[in-house]
């Protein structure tokens, strides 16, 4: 519900009616619903960070609703259209924002996996696991893990979600002191023809800024889940 309700604050700060009207059809629904087929037809998240490709936050709305640039793409719900620009990309950004906690509640996707990651590495290397499956330790079992990482549930359906995850693991994994990570993502050839044109304007966006993942991630659709990998 908490996405569902960013973007219903998204969609009227940017104009957008989401009273029930008969034009949708069917029987009459409240505007958070309306706001919520709106959302899963139509959020993203953008390829790279938009406080990187803004210069700015991108939860500052009224700032991000007055660019002249947005990507648009249109949304039918019934028989009613929705144009939707910059807030299909800004929505999803809440799910990597940085609060700044600490607390497992407070961490943004991407750095409450590599926590994860990091835990079960540091759990090997203490003895207090063994990894069986993979049979490695230390920068090798991370980069093992990471390439069995698998999103599920409803959010897990935003588009480009698995691809922004890996863009931010590969950040993160960079940081590390002594990983591979660097040589391994200059060693990688280039995403595809076809998955870099996976987000249309928003790709280009991203790569005419220079901020284009060139890591190696790729995304593949799995059953029960979408694969995250290395």
């Amino acid at each position: 519900m908490e996405l569902t309700q960013h973007m219903a604050n998204l969609l009227h700060h940017a104009g957008h009616d989401c009273s029930w009207r008969p034009e949708f059809g069917g029987d009459e629904i409240p505007p958070i619903t309306v706001a919520r087929n709106i959302k899963e037809a139509g959020l993203e998240a953008f390829p790279t960070s938009l406080h990187d490709h803004f210069g700015h936050s991108p939860l500052a709305i009224g700032q991000v609703l007055r660019r002249t640039d947005p990507p648009t793409k249109q949304v039918r719900f019934g028989g009613a259209t929705f144009e939707l620009g910059w807030e299909r990309f800004v929505c999803a950004e809440f799910v990597f924002h940085e609060t700044g906690g600490e607390d497992e509640g407070d961490l943004p996707l991407h750095r409450g996996v590599m926590q994860a990651v990091d835990a079960a590495v540091d759990a090997v290397a203490r003895g207090e696991a063994e990894a069986v499956a993979v049979g490695s330790s230390g920068d090798a079992l991370r980069s093992a893990l990471l390439r069995r990482i698998v999103l599920s549930g409803g959010s897990a359906n935003i588009a480009g979600l698995p691809e922004r995850l890996a863009h931010e693991l590969e950040a993160l994994r960079r940081q590390q002191p002594g990983s591979s990570a660097r040589a391994d993502a200059e060693a990688a050839p280039p995403p595809s023809p076809a998955r870099r044109s996976s987000h249309d304007a928003a790709a280009a966006a991203a790569e005419a800024s220079g901020q284009h993942d060139r890591s190696g991630f790729v995304q593949s659709a799995g059953r029960g889940g979408r694969h995250v990998t290395l």
